[in-house]
């Protein structure tokens, strides 16, 4: 019978799958070993070779079987029956490579590669737990000793499993050659040595006792040891061979602009400072070009689903030059990609080219395309030890990242991505922040806290004296001067920001039926995702489009001219970017209201930098109404954020570095961290209107997954909380079901809550 390594995969197959996956990344074996000390990839690939040999053992096999699964199956089901073997077949194929001679391999070697084997399913503290065999006169080495009889009759097979990963090993890496070489043909010898010698006590015993004590590039070795076992395991699960590589010429422009050439010129890591519009993704690109090393991989950060979503397509048709079997080239990767993938890739077109959306949806968790466009908090998640971070670093190693709109993030989150990019570099990384407005003091911090040279950064000036705006406080609150809004937005396309999702629906109600409904928008984050769509499609061609913060980033909008509530400077720079964007008037006129609403307070927890937002544009009035230029733009946020980040962001920051970085320094490889400090990041909860429940209901049924996303809606958790205390929690799975009211054009009517609870208390998102 031909061993099985999955149920309609021959063991032999896939195991020479996986030595196929790692020789395509050759390109990255330099820099692995300088970073390893080693030749890890050799290592590798002897624990590739090995790493399934374990599932020869006869129960594991009757549990592949066919006809054993389906009779199994039908009583129990086929995950039961799956399961009840009960053993870990890593830990018999640790105790076959436990046999072979090392004696011509480097120091380590031997103790690396098992370590790989043991790990490439579960991490070693819950192996050891769950089936140590130390002390010998324990249930563990019992049980271990029963299971390595199941493997009689099994090494004639073997044997020949291990010359034909010899031979497909060729001589490309020596060492792991060799030490197959000396696989034993004799099945009584080979079972003595497995008893005698089992893995518990010949490697993970001394392995605990030294962990403490393990050096950074002892870490490093081990992380990239686990992570390409992993990854090379994973694409052959997946049918892969071989990870793809790009034409990094592919999206260079025909003819660069200034910044452009500068990021051609750039060898490293560096900051560039440039308005919108002026081509600084193509720049980014060109950088990566540049900076890219052999087997290298490029990642592009952005703080939004929206930004994400339009940037996988443009780089999707830029690195792939628009031919569908090339589309794999670029992959996302966000919370809800595989749902816009699925609805993206619906089209009739794309369904006769074969084009399919769960198969890219599915890479994009794999070492696999040599793009991915994603947010910051998915390599994020690699430091915090989430599950598969050895992989995530292994992707990460000698790869060019940009970090786009940079400004975006608070000093907590900015403190952890500045962890997480010295962790990259440490793996060989290139850096490249980017952003439209960045005070003064950022790029001091940006360039000590990677170690980015001062010569590395570059602020675009040739554009200082231009103008696209004029601007012009006014005194009071936006809802005081609703009459002069509606006459103005008569006369030009315009764009109106509020702080709060209340106060934008109470603008967009008092101010819709002035301007006609059929010409006015609004958009806010308490849409249904379906409708959220819709609302930003109808933004483009409203005479009137009421919005919240989240219209400050990743939508390309250009309205006439503004009107907006205080916020924060770097804030109202993002949200001028919607006005005259395409510079077809010579100035539009921006309108800055000196007070918002009363729980502004609540959105930007440091009001005193509105205030201070607001005290700086008064100081420069009167020439602000005759112009407001890039230079003076860059002034009135230096300005602004003179004095840096208050007493209180500047403890978030430093205690959200020192906290990550003492985590990573702390851990190490084959272990598993804890996801409940990278969720803690997130202070919100997915939910579904109860009115969209029987919907759900019909999707669910149809196993229709992907599909879900469209009803949901992301509230903050004290919001949740709110709805639990009320008793408004239906349920919650696939997310909670929440019964509050839900207008499609409105969006989630919290306020109905106030009505419920008797209170009249706003509601902040």
């Amino acid at each position: 019978m031909t061993l099985l390594a999955k149920p309609d995969e021959p063991l032999a197959e896939h195991t020479a799958c996986t030595l196929r996956v790692l020789m395509s990344m050759d390109g990255l074996r330099a820099c692995h070993t300088t970073l390893a000390g080693y030749d890890v990839h050799d290592c590798v690939a002897l624990a590739l070779a090995v790493h399934d040999m374990g599932k020869a053992a006869e129960g594991f096999q009757r549990q592949l079987n066919s006809k054993d699964m389906k009779a199994d199956s039908s009583r129990t089901g086929g995950v039961e029956a799956r399961r009840r073997w009960n053993y870990r077949h890593e830990i018999l194929s640790a105790a076959i490579m436990s046999t072979m001679d090392f004696s011509a391999a480097p120091p380590d070697y031997e103790q690396n590669a098992a370590l790989g084997v043991l790990s490439h399913h579960k991490d070693l503290d819950t192996l050891w737990s769950g089936f140590s065999t130390v002390p010998k006169t324990g249930l563990g080495y019992s049980k271990y000793i029963e299971r390595l009889k199941e493997l009689h009759g099994a090494f004639r097979e073997l044997s020949s499993i291990a010359v034909s990963m010899r031979d497909t090993i060729s001589s490309l890496f020596p060492v792991a050659r060799r030490v197959l070489d000396t696989f034993i043909d004799d099945e009584d010898e080979l079972m003595r040595r497995m008893r005698a010698r089992d893995p518990f006590n010949a490697y993970l015993a001394g392995y605990r006792r030294t962990r403490p004590c393990l050096t950074l590039q002892q870490k490093m070795s081990g992380v990239l040891l686990k992570g390409l076992i992993t990854a090379c395991d994973h694409l052959a699960s997946a049918g892969h061979s071989s990870t793809r590589s790009a034409d990094w010429d592919a999206p260079v422009p025909p003819h660069p602009r200034p910044v452009q050439l500068w990021a051609d010129c750039l060898r490293g890591s560096g900051i560039l400072v440039a308005r919108t519009g002026i081509g600084k993704t193509e720049a980014a690109l060109m950088w990566a070009r540049r900076n890219m090393r052999p087997g290298g991989r490029l990642f592009y950060l952005l703080p939004t689903v929206a930004s994400i979503n339009r940037m996988y397509i443009r780089l999707r048709d830029g690195y792939s030059r628009g031919a569908p079997a090339d589309y794999d080239l670029v992959s996302m990767l966000h919370h809800r990609s595989s749902h816009y993938l699925h609805s993206y890739y619906s089209d009739e077109e794309y369904i006769e080219q074969g084009v399919s959306p769960e198969y890219l949806a599915n890479l994009s968790r794999q070492v696999y395309s040599p793009v991915k466009v994603t947010t910051p908090f998915q390599p994020l998640k690699s430091i915090f030890g989430m599950r598969g971070y050895e992989k995530g670093l292994v992707d990460l190693s000698h790869s060019c990242i940009v970090v786009d709109e940079i400004h975006s993030y608070d000093p907590h989150v900015m403190a952890l991505i500045l962890v997480m990019l010295n962790i990259a570099r440490q793996y060989g990384a290139r850096v490249l922040l980017m952003s439209a407005t960045l005070p003064a003091f950022v790029i001091a911090m940006l360039q000590n806290g990677i170690g980015i040279p001062p010569g590395n950064t570059h602020i675009y000036t040739q554009e200082d004296d231009y103008s696209r705006h004029r601007l012009r406080l006014i005194e009071g609150s936006m809802s005081d001067h609703m009459d002069m809004i509606a006459e103005k937005s008569k006369e030009r396309r315009t764009l109106v920001v509020c702080n709060t999702v209340n106060r934008a629906i109470e603008t967009y109600l008092a101010l819709r039926d002035r301007v006609g409904r059929e010409k006015s928008a609004i958009l806010h984050s308490r849409f249904i995702l379906r409708d959220r769509i819709e609302r930003e499609r109808e933004l483009d061609g409203a005479q009137l489009a009421v919005a919240t913060q989240a219209v400050e980033v990743s939508l390309d909008l250009d309205f006439d001219q503004m009107f907006t509530e205080p916020a924060p400077i770097d804030a109202l720079v993002q949200r001028f970017g919607r006005v005259n964007r395409q510079r077809r008037l010579d100035e539009a006129p921006l309108y800055v209201f000196t007070a918002g609403g009363k729980y502004d307070k609540h959105v930007y927890r440091n009001y005193g930098r509105v205030e201070r937002t607001v005290e700086v544009l008064r100081s420069h009035e009167s020439d602000l109404q005759k112009g407001l230029t890039e230079g003076t733009t860059r002034q009135l946020v230096d300005e602004v954020y003179q004095s840096g980040y208050s007493q209180d962001e500047q403890n978030q920051f430093e205690t959200a570095m020192r906290s990550l970085s003492d985590w990573w320094s702390s851990f190490g490889p084959f272990r598993k961290g804890s996801p409940d400090e990278f969720y803690r990041l997130f202070d919100a909860v997915d939910i579904i209107p109860s009115c969209f429940d029987q919907q759900v209901q019909e999707i669910m049924s149809k196993k229709r997954w992907f599909e879900i996303p469209n009803y949901v809606v992301s509230v903050p958790i004290h919001a949740y909380v709110r709805f639990y205390s009320a008793n408004l929690v239906r349920r919650t799975e696939p997310h909670p079901i929440c019964e509050v009211d839900y207008d499609p054009e409105l969006g989630l009517r919290v306020d109905s809550i106030g009505e419920r609870k008797e209170s009249g208390d706003d509601f902040i998102m």
